[in-house]
């Protein structure tokens, strides 16, 4: 009479939930991300300038699909940023500081304390160099959200 060996079930359940575990990590982490929308009334953001001489145009729809955000589109020192149907590698200086946007029915509106504080910003950036700064970028939660042109500073466009 043959006698056989019984597999103790902690020998096959500790390797298959291993498996399942890392696969929904890897899936997590994969999983391709929606715009940023910032949410109806006042919201605080992170200011950071564009260097309109050190960001490049880029291919939109750089981070879609599965591991598109961990594949640096950009390299390590810009961050990828679509907004007005274009995309870009922008090379950032910031943040800045803070300030307050109101959002309604998608639109982002900046109040004069903000246009200023994005103006003195700037300025002080620009000083004693040749460049200047015509755009920031508005962070919330390390998620871009809005670009602001600060030569209409008064509104700002969200991120696609």
């Amino acid at each position: 009479m043959t006698t056989r060996t019984r597999v103790n079930p902690l020998v096959i359940w500790a390797p298959v939930s291993v498996a399942v575990l890392v696969a929904a990590f890897v899936a997590w982490i994969g999983w391709p991300a929606g715009p940023a929308q910032l949410p109806q009334g006042a919201s605080t953001v992170d200011v950071y300038l564009i260097s309109d001489e050190l960001s490049e145009p880029a291919e939109r729809g750089q981070t879609d699909g599965w591991f598109g955000g961990l594949g640096l589109p950009c390299g390590t020192d810009a961050w990828y940023v679509e907004a007005n149907n274009t995309a870009m590698c922008a090379a950032l200086d910031g943040p800045k500081g803070t300030v307050v946007v109101n959002t309604r029915d998608k639109q982002i509106s900046l109040p004069d304390a903000s246009q200023a504080a994005l103006k003195v910003w700037a300025t002080e950036a620009d000083a004693g160099t040749e460049q200047h700064t015509t755009r920031v970028l508005l962070v919330q939660d390390s998620t871009a959200v809005a670009i602001v042109a600060l030569a209409s500073p008064a509104t700002a466009a969200p991120v696609d």
